[in-house]
């Protein structure tokens, strides 16, 4: 029995869909929702090296505030910063988790050689079952 369930969120169909399922199969689970922020994508968001760490602080906060409104009754939502893969991973270590419940957008050919798979990589690696769910609406 999965108790402990790890749901990342990346705000599109496919995380939708991961999330709708461990909402649905594991209905007495507790679930974390992750978000993790790429430092690429933090970095180029920074409008002055100034305040970097206040915009940094800001763009977590609103991203957890996404999270948190998609939240639910026995659900938690954290944000990381760092590698999708990576931060997925060392979330599920660090809190615990029996089973991570994750989307995958599906790319095959270049888009996958190019920008990888982060559903790929996690499930290579993970010291713990992963489920992978695609967008079934696609």
């Amino acid at each position: 029995m999965f108790r402990r369930i790890l749901v990342p969120i990346d705000f599109t169909p496919p995380g939708d869909a991961a999330l709708a399922l461990a909402r649905s199969h594991f209905p007495d689970a507790e679930r974390r929702l992750l978000h993790v922020l790429d430092p690429k994508r933090i970095a180029a968001d920074l409008a002055s090296s100034v305040s970097a760490k206040e915009e940094r602080d800001a763009m977590e906060a609103r991203e957890l505030a996404r999270m948190i409104d998609l939240a639910q009754d026995r659900e938690t939502c954290t944000v990381r910063v760092g590698t999708a893969a990576e931060g997925i991973l060392q979330e599920a270590q660090a809190w615990g988790a029996d089973l991570i419940v994750m989307g995958t957008h599906g790319r095959t050919g270049l888009a996958h050689f190019l920008n990888g798979s982060v559903a790929e990589t996690v499930v290579r690696l993970a010291k713990r079952p992963v489920l992978i769910e695609h967008d079934r609406g696609a």
